[in-house]
């Protein structure tokens, strides 16, 4: 077969030919003299081949060709810090470019972060825990001759050994105070460089269990820890720890989310306070998050009981009072019942308990949900995201009045890091007015991120001057004005939250189903007497129990005391909820 008659085709019927229009005839034509072959058909077949791989090789590169710019950058990176963080993918993705071309212009070489994901918060926890207890246990074993037992040496790490630190005199060291002793004096490690985001409380527990340690920024930047730039405190709140284990490097705040459509349709006024979260009319219409698997969370319930702790102190008449004292610790008793009351309305109003913080402003927003708790950056963005033209927005997210401090998003090195220089580096960065204007600016702006704005608040108070804020996203939020009204009292709820989660896992999320039975029994009946006290019956978890045994006892108890406590508040609380329903559908 020559060459030209291989690649000529005869057009498809109806198809123009030549000289006509479709479905016309044209005259065939004269035959004209076979034509000497142009090509042979081996070097016909390697042109056709190099086509074939010259389109195969642009479909292969397009991707590199198109990449984005940080794709690039990553892939120069020779170095990755490990950070694990319960961040979500925007705020990660944002600071992992920002701090890759940050070391780019700093150093020539950009680095690639390497981010380790657990869950929330409080699986976090659980994974330092056992990570470090792991960690030590091995180096304890490589050691000839010594032995491990949980009665002799138990982790290092954890809350069963009861000093923070050890005392000068080694000689007298119990085996598990010898054990505390070494490990705070190693480096031990588990292959993570920074533990990133998830709210005080954790940080604090894991300083005290020596898994985190001075990264050396208080030194290398004094200039930054005074009260003009990063206060010690705001609101009553600690913003960075006394012994320098770790360090906030923006401020949160925790409120509720609606949806108007939802509202709308209920006929309700719109949420302003914590106790509107506690109506009736929102039963089943509730997303909140379990507050024993997210820091968030159990941050937000502390702000509610907060609340309620320092109205009952407030309404203390201290011309009226013999003994002031008792009179206090009457009133932190009635604040601590009324917030665990409220606790249980709200929850008795949830359509679940979800493990992630993230979920509940989600779900509020597609309508899954009339209103939800959630810390200020989720509702935030996403009212941002669902922004109308005319500035409207299906989801709404305010401060509840009188009921939330500033708390700070901490960062922290830890023991063992393996590469401590860069994660110090990492922590400036973050701190530094740069790394600040990631947490504020608009997305695209200068000095901004480059694609999501994250909402969120800098802790540096040089972030809010005026040729600041006219950058950010929220120009009229500066937090720290915002909180003067409320003051954070650490002393009242601030050991009691691990207590707190216990109480509120054998209380309303365990017997949840009978819960929400006895709720809609006492809605439905207008709340008759008996069956309300008895519903609403906290005194064997009163504050006068948690503070006098109860939290140290959850705090370092050992785990099957701890099940047995909890099981047994459990059906404490699920008999108390059967029973009211009863009473309530009877009038009582």
């Amino acid at each position: 077969m020559s060459a030209s008659s291989a690649v000529e085709e005869t057009p498809p019927e109806g198809d123009p030919g030549p000289q006509g229009q479709p479905g016309t005839e044209t005259p065939a034509p004269q035959a004209a003299p076979p034509s000497p072959p142009i090509l042979s058909g081996a070097r016909l077949e390697w042109i056709r081949l190099g086509v074939v791989f010259a389109s195969l090789g642009s479909v292969i590169s397009l991707p590199f060709l198109l990449r984005p710019p940080e794709n690039q950058l990553f892939t120069e990176a020779s170095e990755s810090l490990v950070i694990l963080s319960p961040h979500p993918d925007n705020i990660r993705t944002e600071f992992a470019l920002a701090f890759a071309r940050h070391m780019k212009a700093r150093t020539g070489k950009p680095v690639r972060i390497d981010w380790r994901d657990a869950g929330g918060t409080s699986e976090i926890s659980k994974l330092l825990d056992s990570s470090y207890q792991a960690a030590f246990e091995n180096a304890w074993h490589s050691v000839p001759g010594r032995r491990w037992t949980e009665q002799e040496t138990p982790s290092p790490g954890l809350a069963a050994v009861s000093k923070d630190r050890p005392d000068s005199t080694p000689e007298d060291d119990t085996p598990s105070e010898a054990a505390r002793r070494e490990f705070l004096a190693s480096q031990t490690g588990i292959g993570v460089d920074l533990f990133f985001g998830g709210g005080t409380y954790p940080f604090v527990q894991h300083a005290r269990r020596g898994h985190l340690v001075d990264s050396g920024i208080f030194e290398a930047e004094k200039d930054w820890f005074r009260e003009e730039v990063i206060p010690a405190t705001a609101s009553g709140e600690t913003l960075y720890d006394p012994e320098h284990r770790w360090v906030g490097n923006c401020l949160s705040s925790f409120g509720i989310c609606y949806n108007t459509d939802w509202i709308r349709r209920l006929g309700v006024p719109p949420p302003a306070a914590w106790a509107d979260l506690g109506d009736p009319r929102f039963q089943g219409k509730l997303a909140i998050a379990d507050p024993t698997k997210s820091g968030s969370a159990v941050k937000t319930f502390e702000m509610l009981m907060q609340q309620q702790l320092g109205e009952a102190v407030a309404r203390i008449d201290p011309g009226a009072v013999a003994d002031p004292e008792l009179a206090a610790r009457d009133a932190l008793d009635a604040g601590w019942t009324a917030g665990l009351n409220l606790i249980q309305k709200i929850s008795a109003n949830a359509r679940y308990f979800t493990d992630s913080s993230a979920k509940t402003p989600f779900d509020v927003a597609q309508g899954n949900a009339a209103a939800g708790m959630s810390i200020d950056f989720y509702g935030r963005t996403l009212n941002e995201t669902l922004r109308r033209a005319d500035g409207s927005s299906r989801l709404q997210f305010i401060l509840p009045e009188g009921g939330t401090s500033i708390g700070a998003d901490p960062i922290a090195m830890l023991r063992g890091a393996p590469h401590p220089e860069l994660a110090l580096e990492f922590i400036r960065f973050v701190l530094s007015p740069e790394g600040q204007r990631l947490w504020h600016y608009r997305a695209g702006v200068p000095g901004g991120p480059a694609r999501h704005a994250l909402r969120r608040f800098p802790i540096r108070k040089d972030a809010y001057t005026a040729s600041e804020m006219e950058w950010s996203s929220d120009p009229d939020g500066n937090p720290y004005e915002r909180s003067k009204n409320f003051h954070y009292h650490e002393e009242w709820t601030g050991a009691h939250l691990g207590v707190l989660q216990f109480i509120i896992q054998a209380m309303c999320l365990e017997p949840h189903e009978e819960l929400c039975e006895a709720w809609k029994a006492l809605a439905a009946s207008g709340f008759p007497p008996r069956a309300s006290r008895l519903f609403f019956d906290v005194q064997f978890v009163g504050y006068t129990n948690v503070t006098g045994g109860l939290s140290e006892q959850i705090r370092g108890g050992d785990l099957l005391m701890i099940q047995k406590r909890r099981r047994d508040l459990r059906e404490n609380f699920r008999r108390n909820y059967v029973r009211a329903a009863e009473l309530a559908r009877k009038g009582e």
